[in-house]
């Protein structure tokens, strides 16, 4: 009877999670129904489209890139000479028009390798000594990186703070910054970053003490293509100005 109970159990979750996928608009566009005949590699690619601005940036790093949905739709909506770089622990198909690298995000070996990649992407062939580049030349970070959930909520919301705060320190290194001059000017525009993270207070105090000193803007929208029971939240930072405590 045990064993019964539980199939019926597992049967009943099963069957309100297809109705759920049958029903979500996101999910048809995701598989062209709805995406006026584009097919996308996954749901977070209309977050993205929610999230993105439309200024568009000339050099992009999407982190936890895998399958490959942001850097989609990067793509479509970039310049033909804009450099796209994704990377992700996982295996990601081959994507046209965007460099595809695989490591773990974590490991300063493969910060270094993307860095690298980077840098070689934006000067090329170009006989500019590696100390007189400028290592600031991102503008956009993107990380939809997640760990693996493992049902303790402590656990988990460490784990997506860890991930938020490297994929912060890698984009104060290197976005481009800001120069210090006065509102409205055409250069006070800054790189940008968009990070998911799981809601919880130690993530609060991470924007006010960390991402609003040090951008123009940040907000936390919660993308309408975003489940209404997903804890999933994004920080949006608009204009990076630098280190606040840099003379």
């Amino acid at each position: 009877m045990r064993a019964t109970l539980v199939t019926l159990k597992k049967s009943a979750s099963s069957t309100r999670w297809l109705a759920r996928q049958a029903n979500d608009p996101y999910v048809k566009g995701r598989i062209g129904a709805d995406a006026g005949g584009v097919t996308y590699r996954s749901r977070s690619s209309f977050k993205l489209i929610s999230l993105l601005d439309k200024r568009f940036p000339k050099v992009i790093v999407d982190l936890g890139a895998a399958p490959g949905g942001w850097s989609q739709v990067i793509r479509r909506k970039a310049r033909p000479q804009d450099l796209v770089f994704a990377l992700d622990i996982l295996d990601m198909e081959p994507l046209k028009g965007v460099e595809v690298l695989k490591g773990d995000f974590l490991e300063q070996a493969i910060q270094k390798r993307l860095r690298a990649r980077i840098m070689e992407g934006i000067y090329g062939g170009a006989l500019v000594h590696p100390d007189h580049r400028d290592h600031r030349m991102v503008d956009l970070v993107l990380s939809d990186m997640m760990g693996p959930m493992t049902g303790n909520k402590l656990a988990d919301v460490r784990t997506s703070l860890d991930l938020v705060e490297a994929a912060s320190a890698f984009a104060f290194a290197n976005l481009k910054e800001a120069p210090r001059v006065g509102k409205g000017d055409p250069r006070s525009t800054g790189g940008h970053l968009v990070i998911k993270f799981f809601m919880h207070p130690d993530m609060v105090e991470f924007q006010k003490q960390v991402l609003e000193p040090r951008f123009r803007k940040v907000a936390v929208p919660k993308p309408k293509e975003s489940r209404k029971e997903s804890s999933e939240a994004y920080f949006v930072c608009l204009g990076y100005k630098g280190d606040p405590n840099r003379l």
